[in-house]
């Protein structure tokens, strides 16, 4: 927290900036690392106590009470040795004494240091700038085929003016073979990625169980090679076999730490198609020419608009990057930093790495990978005292965001006015498939079902409910008709019978119907007086 006194009256407002989101450190020196600024607030001097400044601090850093402590900074000192912590009114006054005799600069600084409890961060899916989808390019076609994907890439090919066979793009899609031969014939030279969620679904059709599935997914997430050969390592205490079957399906093009470092993505997942299909799920339904027309309309508004949320903001970092770098920020406190030269530092956490900030990269490899940088480069940086947003790939910046943005789909007439054609329109080749078409996609079986707290059927055995084996069900039993079917039960607790109906039995049709009745509840209704004359005269 910065604070500037503006005059030298002490009964003046003083000026507040917020610095929290880090750490203090205390080895080898004292210093703060990770922290982010907030914007300036004015306090009265004569108000200013120790609970007024934890109520700022806990409404701006979104921090529960007593879970963090204020430092304040000697004025012209080095933060190193020189962070003095705020614990009781006596301390503000003793900082509010030094504010008196710098009136007119920044004094001193305070420091939020969290104790325990985190910030709440969100982690959203995207593959724009900012983390988002941003469509490319979409089509029909009757199936797919050798044909229409062939077709599909060497277009996509020369719309976006790709030479060198895609060196330099990056495609990530699942194992079909159809797709495959497209890539291969007009995208040699790209970096063809597969998606994992689709290799571990028919991997898990064998090797079964969470032990198995934690170790597929860490093997696959791991940045660095060292950590790659430590999961398999831990698969192959599990199972041999699961580690050969693993290593046919070729991880460099599914693991992280085979991954080219130039695209800046550590995308591993085909996420990305899926929120398509989720975009235009109630298009899809649609005739086909108003199925595309609302496609076109849906991504033409979509540039439109976001472009117009980022434009008059102002900020170095897109707003979800922000995030994801907010939480290696967070991270950083934990980090020990040893300089070697101006440009490399000697980091050590749990394990020690190398980070070049002049090359920006590391040792885990995940600021080589997605470009931004991880907690070792966040603490190396808050070590120098530079902000690490300036040190972000420009991939993730407002102006590369609005770059992409830019491009826009020209608006279209109604049918009414296009030009007329003499020429016969001949439909294509209609292949029907039996049954109603799906449109939703079939989940696997070890997905998250749609109800959390309710068990599927999938494994259990089916058994037959006349006699009782598990070979078989009812369809197909050889004592069908044999033998009797008991009732089943009803759910639920039995009905119970009123006494007087268990006393004198259902011969008696009065006094079943008195037992059945049961008594109204409340007070009489009252009979109007025209009604009671009118029975009197009938009597």
């Amino acid at each position: 927290m910065t604070v500037i006194n503006a005059k030298s009256m002490a009964s003046d407002p003083v000026k507040i900036r917020l610095h929290y989101g880090g750490k203090v450190v205390e080895d080898p020196v004292i210093t703060y690392v990770g922290e982010i600024q907030w914007q300036l607030i004015e306090i009265d001097m004569d108000k200013l106590s120790l609970p007024e400044i934890v109520d700022c601090a806990a409404e701006v850093c979104s921090y529960k009470k007593g879970t963090f402590s204020i430092y304040w900074h000697l004025p012209d000192m080095p933060i190193e040795n020189h962070l003095v912590e705020l614990k009781d009114d006596k301390d503000v006054k003793d900082m509010v004494y030094v504010y008196g005799d710098n009136p007119f600069k920044v004094i001193t600084d305070l420091y939020v240091n969290l104790i325990q409890g985190e910030a709440q961060y969100s982690d959203p899916i995207g593959r724009d700038s900012n983390d988002q989808m941003y469509p490319v390019a979409w089509a029909v076609v009757e199936g797919e085929n050798n044909d229409s994907w062939g077709w599909f890439m060497n277009e996509l090919y020369k719309c976006l003016d790709v030479t060198e066979g895609g060196k330099g793009w990056t495609l990530i899609s699942d194992q079909q073979k159809g797709l495959l031969n497209g890539v291969a014939q007009y995208w040699g030279n790209a970096e063809h990625r597969n998606c994992a969620r689709h290799i571990y679904a028919n991997w898990h059709k064998k090797y079964k169980g969470d032990d198995l599935k934690s170790v597929f997914w860490k093997a696959v997430r791991a940045y660095s090679e060292a950590d790659y050969k430590l999961a398999i390592e831990d698969m192959k205490k599990i199972s041999t076999d699961a580690v050969t079957d693993f290593i046919k399906q070729n991880p460099k093009c599914f693991c992280r730490c085979y991954l080219v470092t130039d695209s800046k993505a550590d995308v591993v997942v085909n996420n990305m198609a899926e929120t398509f299909n989720g975009f235009i799920i109630q298009s899809r339904s649609k005739h086909i020419i108003n199925m595309l027309e609302d496609i076109r309309v849906a991504i033409m508004t979509r540039l439109v608009n976001k472009e117009r949320e980022m434009v008059n903001k102002n900020f170095i970092v897109c707003p979800r990057v922000q995030k994801k770098l907010d939480k290696e920020k967070a991270k950083a406190y934990k980090c020990n930093i040893s300089p070697s030269t101006k440009v490399l530092f000697q980091v050590k956490e749990l394990d020690e790495v190398c980070v070049d900030i002049e090359k920006k990269t590391c040792t885990c490899r995940k600021w080589n990978l997605t470009g931004i940088p991880c907690f070792h480069a966040c603490a190396v940086y808050g070590f120098l005292q530079l902000p690490v947003e300036e040190y972000v790939d420009h991939y993730y910046s407002k102006e590369m965001y609005l770059k992409a943005y830019e491009n826009y789909i020209p608006p279209l007439p109604s049918e009414k006015y296009w030009p007329q054609v003499d020429l016969p329109l001949d439909p294509p080749p209609i292949k029907i498939g039996p049954g109603r078409p799906k449109k939703n996609r079939k989940k696997d079986p070890h997905e998250d079902p749609k109800k959390p707290g309710k068990l599927t059927r999938h494994g259990v055995k089916m058994s037959c409910s006349v006699c009782k084996s598990r070979t078989h069900n009812i369809r197909t039993c050889p004592n069908k008709g044999k033998v009797l079917i008991q009732p089943k039960k009803p759910r639920g607790r039995p009905r119970k019978i009123p006494k007087m109906l268990n006393e004198e039995g259902p011969s008696s049709n009065a006094s079943t119907t008195v037992a059945s009745e049961k008594p109204k509840r409340g007070r009489p209704r009252k009979v109007p007086k025209s009604t009671q004359s009118s029975q009197v005269t009938q009597v």
